[in-house]
């Protein structure tokens, strides 16, 4: 498990007014129906809580300034914490604006754990006069309860008996529904860490959908680094360009999640999810092009908004920052634009999506938990036994081979299922390894397993049907195939032509059906074997040879 340090600023969005207010002045924020989120330390004083209301926190506080709930603002303003961190480590990794983790790693650069608290707090107030928090621990989980104590390694007994409410800061969604989530649970007696993993993370996550499976990968301390199963690529990049430099990313909302969309997608098809994105952006300046980076973390299955608004928080940080340093008389006699030219989302820590979410859907996952709440919700309406979940099985008939159970009971296994070749026949003198049909097709699965079986006919060079022998050999080499179906319509949805002759390419097999030994009633007289042909211009068929005639079992397309 991943060792890292936590820093924590408590109400950072008063932090952030640091840009509109003097240091240690009273102020607040509003939201758009006038009640108080945050208020500074100095309001607190004469009174002023958030959920006041602006005329009653005024009253209570003659000097108070009030801003607008921007959180843009302290999302662009926390980029210079981030930057004061890059002094301490290479990698500096955001949660979300106010917390913000390094590796613990680090510490060998400063003499110990106590010294990279030190330095850090040490640096965030040389660079901006905030004041944090900081804690070490194993995993998220630890090292936000350190940071919350301001300690190192906190011990299972302040993690277990940490309140539920404490870890909203780490959980993404809207702030009704994250409060919504904690108070249910605390209605059925569940107020701490420890209370939550005695109910179990199946619970947790069938009924409280996205926000569970938040609270479930935290008590997991999966993330942020965790990696388990091989994953084909180590990243996902998608990237964005534009046609010229853009000083304000408001107006490029729709290209921004266009992008993020599209980086959630590929996570989606390739079955991955991801703990860190990156950031980068190429940004056109006077002095040329600056190329700058950052790193999220990501505690939840990203969701395109969320993508968009980190972009929004971080870019449009960069480019102020950007302004800022242009002399206003710089582009006025000449047609030079500054601002950000490209951007890139790359997603790192990729693991494998059945890590982050339950499986519901047999080999598949979904990309939330919000299926098993479906699910959950349509057996109270049509009863337990309506409501089906299908699982593969192993065997030789890929049409039999999907099953379907009750969605919720554990999966009754059959014992054939775990039927193995016997070892006197693969000792046999006569035993083929390349010609063996064991449970399951010897390379991908065909893409579409026809419900209702085509009948065929197989030529040889002659023009002679190729029939099976009983020793489960053909009796010719098959040069052509013919489809035959009553219904046209059937074959036209697989862009084929009932009666037409279609010349073959290549053969595989046969395998013989040794016989259904699951079903004692199955007649298991006489040949039966597989064959897959590969007409051409045409995709693969896997075609059985059943009760003497040729079936179309299903297609590669």
């Amino acid at each position: 498990m991943t060792r890292i340090a936590m820093i924590w600023f408590p109400d950072w969005e008063t932090n952030a007014l640091v840009i509109d207010c003097p240091p240690g002045s009273c102020a607040a924020l509003v939201s758009a129906r006038g009640r108080v989120t945050h208020v500074t330390r100095e309001a607190r004083s004469f009174g002023v809580i958030p959920g006041m209301r602006r005329a009653l926190a005024e009253y209570m506080c003659a000097d108070l300034i009030v801003l607008p709930d921007d959180p843009l603002r302290s999302a662009r303003s926390f980029n210079v914490v981030l930057e004061a961190l890059d002094d301490v480590s290479a990698t500096v990794c955001a949660i979300r604006p106010g917390i913000v983790w390094v590796p613990a790693s680090a510490a060998r650069s400063f003499g110990g754990e106590e010294q990279l608290c030190e330095r850090i707090v040490d640096s965030i107030a040389e660079h901006t006069g905030s004041e944090c928090y900081v804690g070490i621990g194993n995993g998220v989980l630890e090292a936000w309860v350190a940071a919350l104590h301001g300690v190192i390694d906190p011990g299972e007994k302040r993690v277990s008996s940490l309140n539920l409410s404490l870890l909203k800061p780490l959980l993404t969604g809207s702030e009704g529904e994250i409060d919504e989530v904690i108070s249910t649970l605390a209605t059925m007696g569940v107020h701490t860490v420890a209370d939550l993993r005695l109910i179990g993370s199946g619970h947790v996550l069938s009924r409280f959908g996205a926000v569970g499976q938040g609270l479930h990968r935290i008590l997991e301390q999966n993330i942020p680094l965790s990696r388990s199963g091989p994953v084909p690529d180590d990243s996902i990049e998608e990237p964005l360009e534009f046609g010229r430099p853009i000083a304000d990313l408001s107006i490029a909302l729709g290209y921004l999640l266009q992008q993020s969309t599209q980086l959630v997608e590929r996570l989606i098809s390739r079955q991955v999810a991801t703990s860190t994105v990156d950031i980068a952006a190429t940004m056109a300046t006077p002095q040329g092009k600056l190329e700058r980076v950052r790193q999220w973390s990501i505690i939840d299955f990203p969701k395109p908004r969320d993508l968009v608004d980190r972009m929004r928080w971080q870019v449009q940080a960069w480019i102020d920052e950007l302004m800022l340093k242009v002399d206003p008389k710089e582009g006025e006699y000449s047609q030079e634009e500054f601002g950000v030219e490209a951007i890139v989302l790359t997603a790192r820590n990729l693991v494998p999506i059945d890590d982050l979410s339950q499986r519901l859907w047999g080999n598949r996952s979904a990309e939330d938990t919000r299926g098993a709440t479906t699910a959950f919700r349509l057996q109270s309406l049509v009863g337990v036994d309506g409501v089906r979940q299908p699982r593969v099985r192993p065997g030789f008939d890929p049409v039999t081979k999907a099953v379907e159970s009750t969605w919720g009971e554990v999966e009754q296994r059959a014992s054939w299922e775990d039927w193995q070749l016997p070892k006197k026949w693969s000792e046999h003198a006569s035993f083929q390894p390349d010609h063996q049909w064991i449970g399951e097709i010897d390379e991908e699965s065909p893409a579409t397993v026809l419900e209702e079986l085509i009948p065929v006919a197989l030529f040889d060079e002659s023009g002679r049907p190729v029939r099976l022998r009983f020793d489960g050999t053909l009796d010719g080499t098959p040069r052509s195939v013919v489809l035959k179906h009553e219904e046209e319509s059937i074959l036209e949805t697989l862009n084929m032509t009932p009666g037409e002759e279609l010349p073959i390419a290549q053969v595989r097999g046969p395998w013989a059906i040794l016989g259904r030994w699951w079903d004692d009633d199955a007649d298991t007289s006489g040949s039966r074997a597989w064959l897959i042909i590969q007409p051409l211009n045409y995709p693969r068929m896997l075609v059985g040879w059943f009760a003497g005639q040729w079936l179309l079992v299903a297609m590669w397309y």
